[in-house]
C-alpha cells in the first residue's frame, strides 16, 4: 500500500468516527429519556424524565416542558405554564389583584380571599379591593358609603348617597373617610379672588393665595388687584402738555406763579408747571 492512500484512508476513517462520536454525543435519543452531562448520555432516574432546561423531574411534577421554573415564577394550577408568583398574604389581608391589603371592615379574610360577613355585600365588584356594605341600606342623599356604612356628607361636600364629591379637592383618612378642601390650591404663580385661582397682577408678588404689590394696589369689587407703578413730581418751565408728552400716566398736574428773582433759570415772574407722573 502507498503511503499517500494510507493517510488519506485514516483521515477518512477518522472523519467518520468524530461524526458518530458527535451525533451520539450532542443527540441523546429521545427513547432514552437522557440528558447530556461530561461528554457522554446519562439516564434520568427511574420514573423521571429530562425537561426542557435539562433537569429530571417526574412526569406529574413537570411543569409544560420544563421541570423548575425560573425565579419569581410558579406552576399555575394545571401545570400547562410558569406563571407569576403571587406574594403570601397574612390571614388579616386579602389578596387584591397581586397586592396584599388590609382585610375591609364587615370582612372576613384568609390571606387570599375577603368575603362580607353575613348581612353584606360587595358594593366594589373588582379585582382591586373590596368595599363591605350592609344589605338592604339606603343612604340618603347628605350621606356616603365608607366601608359598608351610611356616614354624613362632609362640609363643603356633594354626596349621592354612594359618592362624596369636593368642589375644590380633598383629602381621605386611612378608613377611607373624606374631607373636602376649603380653598382650590393655587400655583405661586396665582393668587386667589373669593374661591378662584387668578394670574398675579403685573408688578405683584404672589404665594398661591395672596397678592403684594410694591407700590400700592387697587382692588374692585370683585376682589381682583392691579398694582400700582411708583409715580414721582415731574416739573417743567414749558407746559403741563410738554410734561404729559414727555412721560407716562401724568396727573394731578398744576401750575405756580413764580415771582421775579425767585427762579435761578429765569429771574422774570413767570410760571411753573408740576405732574405726578410715572417715575
Amino acid at each position: 500500500m502507498k503511503k499517500g492512500y494510507f493517510i488519506i484512508s485514516a483521515l477518512a476513517g477518522l472523519a467518520i468516527s468524530t461524526s458518530a462520536f458527535a451525533a451520539f454525543v450532542f443527540n441523546c435519543p429521545d427513547s432514552s429519556k437522557s440528558y447530556y452531562y461530561n461528554a457522554s448520555c446519562h439516564a434520568c432516574p427511574q420514573g423521571q424524565e429530562q425537561g426542557k432546561d435539562g433537569a429530571c423531574c417526574s412526569k406529574e411534577t413537570m411543569c409544560g416542558d420544563v421541570c423548575k421554573c425560573s425565579s419569581g415564577m410558579e406552576c399555575d394550577k394545571n401545570k400547562n405554564k410558569c406563571v407569576k408568583k403571587l406574594p403570601t398574604c397574612s390571614k388579616s389581608e386579602y389578596l387584591a389583584g397581586s397586592v396584599c391589603k388590609a382585610c375591609p371592615e364587615n370582612a372576613t379574610c384568609d390571606g387570599v380571599n375577603a368575603v362580607c360577613n353575613k348581612g353584606y355585600v360587595d358594593v366594589a365588584k373588582n379585582i382591586h379591593g373590596a368595599v363591605c356594605k350592609k344589605v338592604g341600606t339606603t343612604c340618603s342623599k347628605k350621606q356616603y358609603v365608607v366601608n359598608g356604612k351610611c356616614v354624613a356628607c362632609p362640609k363643603l361636600g356633594t354626596c349621592d348617597g354612594e359618592n362624596v364629591k369636593c368642589p375644590y379637592g380633598y383629602t381621605k383618612d386611612s378608613k377611607g373617610y373624606v374631607k373636602c378642601n376649603t380653598k382650590p390650591q393655587c400655583s405661586k404663580k396665582q393668587y386667589l379672588v373669593d374661591t378662584k385661582c387668578v394670574a398675579c397682577p403685573k408688578l405683584g408678588t404672589c404665594d398661591g393665595e395672596n397678592v403684594k404689590c410694591p407700590n400700592g394696589y387697587t382692588k374692585d369689587s370683585k376682589g381682583y388687584v392691579t398694582c400700582k407703578v411708583k409715580q414721582c413730581q415731574q416739573g417743567s418751565h414749558e407746559s403741563i402738555a410738554w410734561i404729559k408728552k414727555h412721560y407716562k400716566n401724568c396727573s394731578s398736574c398744576r401750575e405756580e406763579n413764580i415771582k421775579a428773582g425767585a427762579c435761578s433759570k429765569n429771574k422774570k415772574a413767570h410760571k411753573h408747571y408740576y405732574c405726578q407722573c410715572d417715575c
